[in-house]
């Protein structure tokens, strides 16, 4: 099991990629979790939300190119893992023509609709340019808050965790 003082910034990218590619993996824990060692100076927070970032915009490239590539299949075969397939897909294709691409500067807060936006504006023919720079706002918004929250609002590391700044000179 990893302790807190192990993370390291490669865990925070590839959570955040996992759980963008669609894996059950919480990266919002792994990413209070870096915000705190942020706090103590053990991580720099630019790096983690530059790393989050990265993964984010990278799952949902995969996904947009997808979408992209095999359309209303790829739609089809995301939506076969909800509960409800058809209410699933309908909800989040009328959303979409609704409020356009700019949902995607939200889709991440809302269950479900995070893992169908980039396909279908893969499969609705979105420029790649205005996907990439509306991702990046959402995923930002996504990032941001959790990072924020543990290293200013008192996420508090155990006395034995915390990170010493002082060599050792004795050894």
């Amino acid at each position: 099991m990893t302790t807190l003082l192990q993370l390291t910034y490669w865990q925070v990218f590839l959570t955040v990629l996992a759980q963008q590619i669609g894996l059950p993996i919480p990266s919002v824990v792994v990413l209070m979790a870096a915000g705190a060692l942020g706090a103590h100076l053990a991580m720099h927070p630019v790096i983690i939300v530059f790393l989050g970032l990265a993964g984010c915009l990278a799952g949902d490239g995969v996904w947009f190119w997808i979408g992209r590539k095999w359309g209303p299949t790829a739609l089809r075969v995301l939506c076969r893992f909800s509960p409800d397939p058809r209410s699933w897909s309908s909800n989040a294709q009328e959303k979409f023509r609704r409020y356009g691409l700019p949902v995607l500067c939200v889709a991440k807060f809302v269950p479900g609709l995070d893992a169908v936006v980039p396909p279908l504006g893969g499969a609705e023919g979105v420029s790649p340019t205005r996907f990439l720079a509306l991702d990046s706002i959402g995923s930002f918004l996504y990032l941001e808050p959790p990072e924020v929250v543990a290293e200013r609002y008192g996420v508090k590391l155990p006395a034995h965790d915390r990170v010493s700044h002082t060599k050792d000179l004795t050894n």
